[in-house]
């Protein structure tokens, strides 16, 4: 009977070992996969800023050559309207004038 209470009470040494272990190592997998999920996290809103930057620099050569084409056309038209009432100016002015002092 004593041996049959030996076994027993070896048996629960044995399973209390056991579960203590589990529990060590239930922490440690818990503690690494947390430290993961954090570089994990860290590494993605790195990626994230990086992909954000390069997106708002495309952006921002795209608007300024938009920006560029637009004035280079606005001074283009500028121009045109300003050699084509080159000749006029003088003939208004004196058309006013006449008009004025009659």
């Amino acid at each position: 009977m004593n041996e049959v209470i030996g076994t027993i009470l070896e048996a629960e040494a044995e399973a209390a070992k056991i579960l203590e272990l589990a529990a060590a190592e239930s922490k440690s997998a818990i503690a690494e996969g947390e430290a993961t999920a954090e570089k994990i996290e860290k590494d993605a809103a790195a990626k994230l800023s990086r992909e954000r930057d390069r997106v708002l620099a495309e952006a921002e050569k795209r608007a300024e050559a938009a920006y560029d084409k637009l004035l280079d056309e606005g001074r283009k038209k500028a121009s045109m309207l300003k050699k084509s009432c080159e000749g006029k100016t003088n003939a208004a002015a004196e058309e006013i004038l006449g008009r004025v002092f009659g």
